[in-house]
């Protein structure tokens, strides 16, 4: 009997063992591989943004929501910042420069524009050694010069702005459980001033500029944030102050 019994605890003594220098394996390779590690990661978190970006490039109807731009500016970004003397850090840059020169395309933002020629800059001051150093000094003189004024409106593209507007807001109002969400509301107060925006001296101004108001005031009473009912007020003012002969400027002063 103690003959089993001491088998039995030299048994466990040695798995105690094998256990402690898995462990300490464990701790070596973890302290000894850290930039491999990392390297990998960068690697990957590029491989995504450059993925979601090529999948960007071939959909137009993608290309018309900031948001989605930002998903793969966000991620390039997320490389070089992580691991700045990475071997990915350059080109990571070099695509968010080249990214934010294609969101001006759509946006037509000078800010847009800045950002995209202050990231070639940094390219070129923090990877002199780079070949990416050559693509942006080239990028900053194919885009340089003022930025461009965006295309004229027309009253026709407001009319069918506003009729998309309508729809939207039709849809929610009939849909008790999309009232729920915050980001139907704003698709639908997005899709009036996009209206308002695209000729804010058209037929249709007054009416998009009132209606985006009037649904900022719906979210409040649904949200009950106070910086809601700030833009509905202010929208309703704009409304007014702008269209002070139009019906909907007469409306609009009477809900403020």
């Amino acid at each position: 009997m103690q003959a089993f019994l001491q088998k039995y605890l030299n048994l466990n003594k040695n798995r105690l063992h094998l256990i402690e220098a898995l462990l300490l394996i464990s701790i070596a390779v973890g302290f000894c591989l850290p930039d491999i590690v990392l390297a990998k990661t960068a690697k990957d978190t590029y491989t995504e943004a450059d993925r979601k970006y090529t999948y960007l490039k071939k959909n137009p109807r993608l290309q018309k929501y900031r948001d989605k731009w930002f998903a793969c500016i966000d991620l390039f970004k997320e490389v070089y910042r992580k691991n700045p003397d990475g071997p990915w850090a350059a080109a990571s840059m070099y695509k968010t420069g080249e990214l934010y020169y294609e969101l001006y395309k759509k946006s037509y933002k000078p800010s847009d524009k800045a950002e995209a020629l202050d990231t070639f800059q940094r390219v070129i001051k923090r990877y002199p050694n780079s070949r990416y150093k050559a693509k942006a000094k080239a990028f900053i003189n194919a885009i340089g010069g003022k930025a461009k004024s965006p295309p004229k409106k027309t009253s026709q593209t407001q009319a069918r702005l506003l009729k998309e507007a309508e729809k939207c807001y039709q849809h929610l109002l009939g849909n008790v459980r999309l009232q729920k969400y915050r980001d139907r509301w704003l698709a639908c107060i997005n899709k009036y001033k996009a209206a308002h925006a695209a000729d804010p001296q058209g037929p249709h101004a007054a009416e998009a500029m009132y209606r985006s108001g009037i649904l900022t005031y719906g979210l409040y009473k649904r949200s009950f944030a106070p910086s809601d009912k700030a833009k509905a007020l202010t929208l309703l003012n704009k409304t007014v102050q702008s269209y002070p002969r139009s019906s909907y400027g007469h409306e609009a002063g009477k809900k403020i």
